[in-house]
């Protein structure tokens, strides 16, 4: 690719009568100067005597429908893939493997000839960035800009020419003409580097990331142990369904009027809710976690061995959306219940209560890890969408049971008579998922809403599975790619804290969205948590190599999550209007709910800015799994390095690198679950359920503590 230097665009001036390559331009009473600064980094300084919209540009020839376009939870490869309009919730149509990525009408380059732009506020994006990898000769640059200019919310276009030679790319600093009748500055990063694979262009965006937002709020408003505490409850009185004997995905109204609010085996609830209830609940909340394995089995498992998408009991059925008697099942949602009820009987046996597990829980499993096995065996792809009654696939191409093969690794230890076959299967459907959707730079196929479009959930499960394959069978291939999975994860990881409007009922909370995820290029929303894991994957990730950086991003999406659940001296209001309570005088969400959106833009017509519906919604199974699963204090002996993922205060206490001195500065009291250990005790595998073993440690409302770091570990 040839780069020019950035030119000064005005309204339609075209930009090449406004170049910033001699440094200064002049045009219609208007300045701009590229001023450079560390070689990487320039003020766009613009004076302005009457309003306009702003931006640079530029020009890149040497161009191909070749160049992968990113825009770091926006796009990814351009978004160049093919695209249908349906009605919301859309699917894939049926397809085999090799063929064609399927996607909504989401903002995109061109797949074939004609017209191919796309045009995108900063808000869209995790990061405000754009970058853009030409494996054809080995380049890539990445431009990162702030959230904000003085004009206003920034806009990033890309314009290619018809036949794809030569593009434009564009910065916009304003959505439309706004007033600048002073000189102001605009700082950009502009990075160009050799490049020969995509593996290296996310790991330089992940070094980049927090260029503009190195210095961001940290707020701390509920503990971890008190976050548990409103959900376990919440749980019992609003999620239990006591004539069934499981606990419902979703809650009242809702879940008499539509099936999906009542069992889903995984995505949204499920088996996953039920984990962390036996983990860390109660004996109320373990006996009846323990009962939705009998509500599944036998009834919940298709003749397969794969699950039914959906069901209450008395029916069962598939997830098209449109005729839910079609037997559709998103692949994800047994690779999900595979993963989870075997890590919940693995507990049980650690814990020396194999006496509780019944014996037809283990031959469904098995049973559903053979589906797996033979659904690879026959298509060489776990696909999207398979026929639960016989198995068939149905929609191939995607990641959506990316964690089937991180329950294929737990069963190969459930089941040892099969462990070869088990595992055999794992690598070869890592190694099928590495060369496809994560050598491009994404992966796809986790929401069962979003079509095929890009997504952070598949992401999120892919790098779990990388990790449990790789601690089952010490495969460095594993590990390898996991860090690739990691890189990929990171860019739908938001980085900046948004300026709600101060009117909005974010912006009168103070919500910070440092941390939430956003969920995929369709539905343009970010949300509190991984949809719908504790990020376990990141922390076995980061012990096993000592990047610290795994750990940062872990620590600011556990940290961000609290704020989001909604309590009695912390009510979140509902303005969207998707469903309403049973009391029209209600204006607010229930007590213990969580909402999955966090909107920095205005995504849909009824979207809001700011603003959630009334919905209890998955993200509580993220901060229950997150609290059960993840120590709220990490810290390093001989490193003296420390994260603190709950919301307390942690420094060291003496030089000597001994005692913690640990702060709750909440009005909770907080008992948190501590983990100390040097360097080299980090490379041993946790093991499932290992946050039973770790201290825990009470602070008072307000209160402070000491902790002595031991060094067994």
């Amino acid at each position: 690719m040839k780069i020019s230097p950035p030119f000064f665009i005005l309204n339609g001036t075209p930009p090449q009568q406004a170049s910033l390559g001699s440094g200064k331009a002049e045009m219609a009473g208007h300045r701009a100067a590229w001023i450079p600064s560390e070689g990487k980094s320039f003020d766009f300084v613009v004076k302005q005597s009457s309003s306009a919209r702003v931006g640079l540009c530029w020009h890149f020839s040497e161009w191909s429908a070749g160049v992968s376009v990113m825009l770091p939870g926006a796009v990814y490869e351009g978004n160049r893939f093919e695209a249908s309009k349906q009605n919301y919730p859309p699917l894939p149509h049926p397809s085999q493997t090799g063929d064609s990525l399927q996607v909504s009408d989401i903002p995109r380059l061109a797949l074939g000839a004609g017209e191919s732009r796309f045009s995108q506020p900063a808000s869209a994006n995790s990061t405000p960035a754009i970058g853009f990898f030409s494996p054809e000769h080995g380049e890539a640059v990445w431009i990162l800009t702030p959230l904000l200019s003085q004009q206003g919310m920034v806009h990033f276009e890309v314009v290619e020419s018809s036949d794809r030679t030569q593009a434009e790319v564009r910065i916009w600093l304003s959505e439309s003409a706004a007033d600048c009748s002073s000189e102001s500055h605009f700082p950009v990063c502009f990075t160009a580097f050799p490049c020969a694979t995509m593996e290296d262009f996310l790991h330089r965006f992940g070094g980049l990331r927090h260029a503009f937002t190195e210095t961001t709020l940290r707020r701390d408003l509920l503990p971890f142990s008190a976050a548990w505490d409103v959900l376990e409850e919440k749980q019992n009185s609003q999620n239990w369904v006591q004539d069934g004997g499981y606990y419902a995905v979703g809650t009242e109204p809702l879940r008499s009027k539509h099936i999906s609010q009542n069992w889903q085996m995984g995505w949204t609830g499920g088996m996953l809710s039920a984990h962390a209830l036996i983990l860390r609940g109660d004996e109320k909340s373990r006996q009846r976690a323990l009962s939705n394995f009998d509500f599944v089995f036998p009834a919940g498992q298709a003749p397969s061995g794969f699950f039914y998408g959906m069901g209450d009991g008395s029916q069962w059925v598939g997830d098209k959306f449109d005729e839910p008697s079609a037997p559709w099942h998103l692949i994800r949602k047994s690779a999900d219940g595979l993963f989870f009820m075997l890590s919940s009987l693995l507990v049980l046996r650690e814990r020396g209560e194999g006496h509780l597990i019944k014996p037809h829980w283990e031959s469904g499993l098995e049973k559903c890890a053979d589906a797996f096995v033979s659904l690879w065996n026959r298509h060489g792809d776990f696909g999207q969408f398979v026929n639960h009654d016989t198995g068939d696939m149905i929609v191939a191409n995607s990641c959506s049971a990316a964690l089937a093969t991180g329950a294929l690794a737990l069963a190969a230890r459930y089941f040892p008579s099969k462990r070869d076959a088990y595992l055999e299967t794992a690598l070869a459907a890592l190694r099928f998922m590495d060369s496809g959707d994560v050598k491009r730079g994404f992966t796809s196929g986790g929401p069962g809403d979003a079509m095929q479009c890009p997504d952070s959930e598949s992401a999120a499960a892919l790098l779990e599975s990388c990790m449990t394959v790789y601690e089952e069978t010490g495969n460095p291939f594993c590990l390898q790619m996991a860090k690739r999975v990691a890189d990929i994860l990171a860019t739908w990881v938001v980085s900046y804290d948004f300026p709600f409007p101060t009117d909005s009922s974010f912006g009168r909370l103070g919500m910070l969205t440092r941390g939430t995820v956003l969920a995929n290029a369709q539905n343009k929303h970010s949300a509190p948590g991984l949809c719908t894991l504790s990020g376990m994957g990141l922390f076995k990730l980061f012990r096993a190599t000592g990047e610290g950086a795994y750990m940062d991003l872990l620590t600011d999406i556990a940290h961000a999550l609290p704020q989001f659940l909604s309590r009695k001296d912390r009510q979140i209001p509902f303005e969207i209007p998707y469903a309403a309570p049973v009391n029209p005088d209600q204006r607010f969400l229930e007590d213990g709910w969580m909402n999955e959106r966090v909107n920095m833009m205005q995504w849909g017509p009824d979207e809001k800015i700011g603003e959630v519906f009334y919905c209890s919604c998955w993200p509580e199974i993220s901060l229950m799994l997150t609290v059960a699963e993840l120590p709220g204090i990490y810290a390093r002996t001989d490193s003296g390095s420390i994260w603190s993922l709950d919301h307390l205060h942690v420094e060291r206490e003496n030089e000597e690198r001994s005692i913690l001195k640990i702060h709750n500065p909440t009005a909770f009291d907080a008992e948190t679950t501590v983990l100390i250990e040097k360097a080299d005790a980090s490379h041993t595998p946790l093991g499932i359920g290992a946050a039973d073993k770790w201290p825990r440690v009470v602070i008072p409302a307000g209160g402070g503590v000491l902790f002595q770091m031991s060094s067994d570990r």
